[in-house]
């Protein structure tokens, strides 16, 4: 790097989290894209200084400023580090992004992100992974007129709460016709649309679950070319992956299919133009469907509150657990009541707060499956411990 360059911000689209190291506060980052090599930790002022600085700001300005050779020294080594690793939006990760891109392309599957550690990539140890999860899953009354669900996002390893939370879910589609399941994905990274549809197929431990293309290219003809087809949101997203895999060990026998979308409420446009684009495309989608004559299933992929000092709030989470789900209580209740519009009003009361992992999806779904009414299957809380910080989640049918 040359003394009239300019000093590269700190990438907007990573993930940041607060931490206490020895007694100090330092920034670990995550890179949502994988296109960083690893997480790492840098101080608080440094990643201040990083993300607030002017564009035009140069190292010579630094190097002015700074009057001291050891600390200029020191913070050209940590830029040049963080750039290495594709943590800065400088020429250096553009040129990384766009090789990535271009290789992701080529491939005819989205291969699956989570397998080894949310759950088995190999079939032989896949199968009997998933059939606990279903031979332990509490029974549940299947009722007539089911027509989505709502289920989280969590990791797949998370013991009985599996078993309680996606499996008495799953239960409910064994022997069902659908042949198309609407999945809608919470996004976790800034992307550049607020519906992000995925149109290559996603690998599974059992073999490859198939995308509607001709639904998607229907949904193309309604939208005038201009539908949000974004491959590349999928590939580092879970929130779809784990039902496509559900999906899959359902149904081997039938060429089921997905529309898979990731739902971004990372944006800063008018509420209201979100929410009509958010109605646009459940417009399409119900003209789209009925003209193929699909028979639609829809499935909301959503957590509910994210708290604790993992999350950037500070306090520890348990201090809020009966808070929480008092809160959840009134999601729930919403759902329960088909109340749509007033529950997505309550996610995004104060900002937010409980930082709901989900909020659109779930709103999505219901109202792509004109739902009336729902019945809560399993509600839990993640008690993360060691990070002092929780995560709750339920699983609800839609009638």
């Amino acid at each position: 790097m040359e003394l009239n360059d300019n000093i590269p911000h700190i990438r907007q689209d990573l993930q940041v989290n607060a931490l206490t190291q020895d007694g100090e506060m330092v920034v670990e980052l995550r890179d949502p894209l994988g296109i960083a090599d690893f997480p790492v930790v840098v101080s608080l002022g440094l990643f201040q200084f990083l993300y607030s600085i002017d564009k035009n700001y140069k190292f010579q300005d630094a190097e002015r400023e700074l009057n001291n050779k050891d600390t200029f020294d020191s913070l050209v080594a940590n830029i040049e580090f963080l750039d290495n690793h594709s943590y800065l939006a400088s020429v250096n990760f553009q040129s990384k992004l766009a090789k990535v891109r271009a290789d992701y392309e080529l491939l005819e599957a989205r291969p699956m992100l989570t397998a080894g550690f949310s759950y088995p990539a190999a079939k032989e140890e896949f199968i009997p992974f998933i059939e606990k999860i279903f031979s332990h899953a509490p029974e549940t009354e299947k009722k007539a007129g089911l027509k989505g669900l709502i289920l989280p996002h969590i990791d797949l390893n998370i013991g009985e709460m599996t078993q309680d939370i996606y499996g008495k879910a799953y239960k409910l589609l064994q022997g069902e016709v659908f042949d198309t399941f609407v999945v809608f994905g919470t996004s976790h990274q800034l992307t550049n649309n607020l519906i992000a549809i995925g149109k290559k197929d996603y690998d599974t431990p059992l073999g490859t679950i198939e995308t509607d293309k001709e639904l998607i290219n229907e949904l193309g003809t309604i939208f005038n070319d201009a539908i949000g087809i974004d491959d590349f949101t999928h590939k580092n997203e879970h929130s779809i992956e784990y039902h496509a895999i559900f999906l899959k060990y359902l149904f081997p026998e039938r060429n089921i299919k997905i529309l898979p979308i990731i739902v971004s409420e990372h944006d800063n446009r008018d509420p209201e133009l979100q929410g009509d684009e958010y109605e646009k495309t459940l417009e399409a989608i119900k003209l789209a469907t009925a003209k193929l004559g699909r028979n639609a299933f829809y499935i909301g992929s959503g957590d509910f509150a994210h708290i604790g000092l993992r999350f950037n709030n500070d306090f520890a989470a348990k201090e809020k657990f009966n808070e929480l789900r008092a809160q959840d209580k009134k999601l729930i209740d919403l759902i329960e009541r088909g109340n749509r519009e007033s529950f997505y009003s309550c996610v995004k009361a104060d900002c937010n707060k409980w930082n709901v992992c989900g909020g659109a999806p779930i709103y999505l779904s219901m109202s792509a499956a004109n739902s009336n009414s729902a019945e809560l299957l399993s509600y839990e809380i993640w008690d993360d411990a060691p990070t002092e910080s929780a995560v709750s989640f339920a699983s609800l049918a839609l009638f």
